[in-house]
């Protein structure tokens, strides 16, 4: 009897740790069947848009979203993405950027020059909504095989 509590117990503390993940601030939720708000950093490296833009229509159509696109510098856009008035930003992010702590990173799309090297780049989405983050990371990752 004391094996099955012991057992029990340790089941719940296990399950406890579990968690889903979150969508603070629900974007997954607003852009599934909706429309997919993305930030395009100026200047976008011409030859680098057709990769680029496979993969975001590759998100948006697992989300099934449709796409808007937003223009503009990446403190406006991180301002934006901070305020709910984007989902998404693009545009040669570098994961090796050292910029926003409050931005998430995804899986790497393609690569970039940042600071005089090659480097993965990745879209960027609202930190705390990793839920929304799974479903991108998951659309790029289907989109790469």
């Amino acid at each position: 009897m004391r094996r099955r509590i012991f057992l029990s117990g340790g089941l719940g503390t296990v399950l406890a740790g579990c968690r889903s993940p979150s969508d603070a601030h629900g974007t997954l939720q607003r852009v599934s069947q909706g429309t997919l708000r993305v930030g395009v950093l100026e200047p976008v490296v011409l030859f680098r848009r057709r990769e680029e833009a496979r993969a975001l229509r590759s998100i948006a159509q697992r989300l099934g979203a449709g796409i808007e696109l937003h223009q503009g510098e990446m403190d406006m856009l991180m301002q934006d993405l901070m305020r709910d008035r984007l989902d998404l930003i693009a545009g040669d992010v570098p994961i090796a950027w050292d910029g926003r702590s409050d931005m998430a990173l995804t899986r790497p799309w393609g690569s970039t020059v940042y600071k005089g090297k090659m480097v993965p780049a990745a879209f960027g989405v609202r930190g705390g909504e990793s839920a929304f983050l799974d479903a991108v990371n998951q659309a790029l990752a289907e989109w790469r095989h």
